[in-house]
């Protein structure tokens, strides 16, 4: 998506987080190479419409248009959509989003907690029967809290 300030609350709902991928751990570090598809509602503010396209936008005309969606389009990974309606002065839309998280981490152990040295930021986790589950808060969206769980492949 975008990490423009004036979209900030562009995400209004996430009704389905689906993680695949593989998350590896060896060495004091945290491999990832994961997509996150998420079925997300959206609220485009004409703010945010103007700061996505570098002009003014007036959500009126253009809402329910082709222009919208690649709008959205050019500033995010949709698998779906987005299908967008104006309705009540306000500009909702709908999508598929995938969001590859690719990356590699140095990290320690402390009790319970994953504490990750890039930005000072720690991830509660479990193990249990094969399972790793871990917890955090992410800003990537939205502030929330998540919960993965992962299975071990053998």
């Amino acid at each position: 998506m975008t990490h423009l300030p004036a979209c900030r609350t562009i995400v209004q709902k996430v009704s389905t987080e689906t993680p695949t991928g593989s998350l590896t751990y060896s060495g004091g570090k945290e491999i990832s190479d994961i997509v996150v598809t998420l079925d997300m509602q959206m609220l485009i503010t004409q703010e945010c419409a103007s700061a996505m396209s570098g002009n003014i936008f007036t959500l009126s005309g253009t809402c329910e248009s082709p222009q919208m969606q690649q709008l959205l389009l050019s500033n995010g990974q949709f698998s779906s959509g987005p299908i967008c309606s104006y309705v009540s002065s306000e500009c909702r839309c709908q999508a598929t989003y995938n969001h590859r998280k690719q990356y590699t981490l140095p990290y320690t152990v402390s009790g319970n907690n994953f504490l990750y040295s890039d930005g000072g930021y720690s991830v509660g986790y479990c193990v249990f029967n094969g399972m790793l589950t871990e917890k955090w808060t992410t800003g990537d969206l939205g502030d929330r809290i998540e919960i993965w769980t992962f299975h071990r492949i053998p």
